[in-house]
């Protein structure tokens, strides 16, 4: 079995959401919604046993102020 891939979900400084591994700086996969984010996010945990994350008030991560 392969170690836990915990996703997080936060809010995109581009619009949307995006669904990035923790630690990672890079843009990850981006979704026009929450929902859709966090379906991703499930998806890629699902058989690993990781965990999904939804950055407190699906602010982003950083600081930056996200285009509604």
């Amino acid at each position: 079995m392969s170690a836990p891939a915990d996703r997080i979900v936060i809010c995109s400084a581009q619009g949307g959401w995006e669904v990035r591994a923790p630690g990672s700086r890079g843009g990850g996969l981006r979704a026009s919604t929450r929902a859709g984010a966090l379906q991703w996010a499930w998806n890629i945990t699902r058989d690993t046993g990781g965990r999904v994350l939804l950055h407190p008030g699906g602010t982003v991560l950083g600081g930056a102020v996200p285009h509604r």
